[in-house]
């Protein structure tokens, strides 16, 4: 088995951030948080319906509601 390396560029602080709490939070790695998320998108529709949300200027979904 060959060991592959992923890079990501996370250009946004605020972005960091939220992901790295994200990923304190439930006890996760960066590798761990990265195939939560895959197993995310492939349980659920990956494109929430845009008329129920907006995203901001940092890249995070919030409902229109609040």
């Amino acid at each position: 088995m060959t060991t592959k390396i992923t890079r990501v560029v996370i250009p946004n602080e605020s972005q960091y951030a939220y992901l790295d709490q994200i990923r304190e939070d439930y006890g996760l790695t960066w590798r761990g948080l990265l195939i939560r998320g895959a197993e995310r998108l492939e349980s659920t529709s990956p494109f929430p319906d845009e008329a129920a949300s907006t995203q901001s200027s940092d890249g995070a979904v919030t409902d229109e509601d609040g």
